[in-house]
């Protein structure tokens, strides 16, 4: 039945966002595990997510998450890939078709 106010929707979250999942593993483990946003369960007070951790289960259920809804997966190994590619620098150099004189006297030079 329809009402005169809104529905609250502050816990919809934007699908396919980069989610972090908190960890309770160990004292100096890593707290959070990248993870993808997959969609939610029912009867299940929790998000579901697909974990971008290869030594993790694929998919998970975990009800302490922070988003990241402004960002999706091309993002999240974009900026792994960004730290790598600020290290190295590409510069280009012309070679001249001589060779260079590297101060030495040849053969012909000595009589």
């Amino acid at each position: 039945m329809w009402t005169d106010h809104k529905p609250n929707i502050d816990h919809i979250r934007v699908f396919g966002c980069i989610a972090y999942a908190r960890s309770k593993e160990g004292k100096l483990d890593p707290r959070a595990i990248g993870c993808l946003f997959i969609g939610y369960l029912e009867g299940v007070k929790g998000y579901k997510l697909w974990s971008l951790n290869p030594n993790m289960p694929k998919t998970f259920v975990s009800r302490d998450v922070t988003f990241d809804e402004g960002s999706n997966i091309k993002d999240f190994y974009g900026k792994e890939e960004s730290k790598d590619v600020k290290k190295r620098k590409i510069v280009d150099v012309d070679l001249p078709e001589e060779p260079l004189d590297r101060g030495q006297d040849s053969p012909q030079d000595q009589d």
